[in-house]
């Protein structure tokens, strides 16, 4: 979490709004090293990925970029789990935009991937939803660490930015039981999302409820 100035309710003498402090998520990333033969900055791509703030340019950004993604999925993760409930359409077509171009590209999952993965998974908007758990039935368990993914979702959760009971709904409508391999890998993500949580949360029971179930499936085949 990092810190800022909020803004408060307006002040008609001030002629301006109350400013107080309050904190909000923040990620930390280390960037890769670039070394543009041609270009004199190295924080030309970093720049150019940071000034993307329309989702025109999502698109267009990640074709561009295949490889090295991962300033654009910081940039729109952060901006998508500052929004808890109330996705306005921007925040819509930019998730969306993003989601879909994610799947179409299939590069190597790395850490970034998984954050806007878990972002996704957690999504106001049911279509953003409906496409990342697509994205984790194709790429489950080959390509995805389903405990690194996990994990990034159970950092979100401990702060309880996004309803964990959009993810527990998801499970159980698009991901339980596909395959007992796909099931083996939820409950290694629902494990490590719960390793994160300090104190229960909402919908902490309806998580663990599902684990079970996985659980007792997995004993009734041994018999």
């Amino acid at each position: 979490m990092e810190e800022y100035l909020a803004y408060g309710s307006y002040n008609a003498e001030k002629r301006d709004y109350e400013r107080y402090p309050a904190t909000r998520p923040g990620i930390h990333q280390i960037s890769p090293q670039y070394k543009p033969e041609k270009i004199q900055s190295d924080w030309f791509m970093e720049y150019l990925f940071d000034a993307a703030d329309t989702d025109e340019n999502i698109r267009f950004l990640l074709s561009a970029v295949p490889n090295v993604p991962d300033n654009i999925y910081k940039h729109i993760s952060l901006l998508l789990s500052r929004i808890n409930y109330a996705w306005e359409v921007n925040e819509q077509r930019l998730a969306r935009s993003a989601v879909k171009i994610f799947q179409e590209l299939k590069t190597p999952m790395r850490a970034m991937h998984h954050l806007f993965l878990g972002t996704c998974l957690l999504a106001g908007d049911k279509t953003v939803r409906d496409y990342a758990s697509h994205i984790w039935t194709e790429r489950t368990p080959s390509e995805i660490d389903n405990r690194l993914l996990g994990s990034t979702i159970g950092r979100i959760e401990t702060h309880e930015l996004l309803p964990l009971k959009r993810l527990t709904d998801l499970i159980t409508d698009k991901m339980l039981n596909i395959s007992p391999l796909h099931n083996r890998a939820l409950q290694e993500l629902i494990e490590a999302l719960l390793l994160e949580l300090k104190t229960p949360i909402t919908n902490t029971k309806k998580l663990l409820e599902i684990r079970t179930e996985i659980i007792n499936q997995r004993v009734k085949r041994v018999r």
